[in-house]
C-alpha cells in the first residue's frame, strides 16, 4: 500500500494533467529549502538554473500533509504548463514524458538549488545577469 500523502498527491495529478506521463515529487535537501524561503525560491541567475527559465512554476498554497483528494487535486491545478513546480513549504515535483527526462530535471534541478543556496549565503548577494535571459 503507498503512503497516504504520495497516493493523493501522485494519483490526482495523474488523473487531472495528462501530460505527465512521469512525475517525480521529492523533498530533496537543497531545492526544499529553498522553497522555504521568502520570495522566488530558484534563482536564474547560473547555468544550471537557466535549464529550466520558463519552465516552472511556484505553488504558494501549502495546506500541510495531503490526505485528502482534494489537496491533491490543488497541487495538480497549480500545474499549468510548468514541468517543474517548486511548492513553498514542501519540495518540489518535476514533470517529463520518460523516466530518463525526469530524472535529468530533479538531477540538475537540485543542483541548481545547490548553487543558488551557496551564492546566496555569500557576503555579497547573488548578480543576475540581464545576459542570463537573453535566447540565443
Amino acid at each position: 500500500m503507498p503512503e497516504a500523502t504520495a497516493f493523493f498527491i501522485h494519483t490526482r495529478l495523474h488523473l487531472k494533467v495528462s501530460r505527465a506521463k512521469v512525475a517525480f515529487h521529492t523533498h530533496m535537501p537543497h531545492a526544499t529549502a529553498l522553497c522555504m524561503v521568502e520570495g522566488e525560491p530558484l534563482l536564474f541567475a547560473g547555468q544550471t538554473a537557466l535549464k529550466f527559465y520558463g519552465r516552472t512554476t511556484l505553488d504558494r498554497d501549502y495546506n500541510g500533509l495531503a490526505l485528502d483528494s482534494a489537496e491533491g487535486d490543488r497541487i495538480a491545478a497549480s500545474v499549468g504548463n510548468a514541468d517543474i513546480i517548486l511548492m513553498k513549504h514542501h519540495g518540489v515535483m518535476v514533470l517529463g514524458n520518460t523516466i530518463a527526462e525526469a530524472w535529468d530535471d530533479l538531477y540538475y534541478l537540485e543542483r541548481a538549488c545547490a548553487a543558488t543556496s551557496v551564492s546566496a549565503s555569500g557576503p555579497h548577494g547573488v548578480i543576475i545577469s540581464t545576459a542570463m535571459h537573453k535566447p540565443s
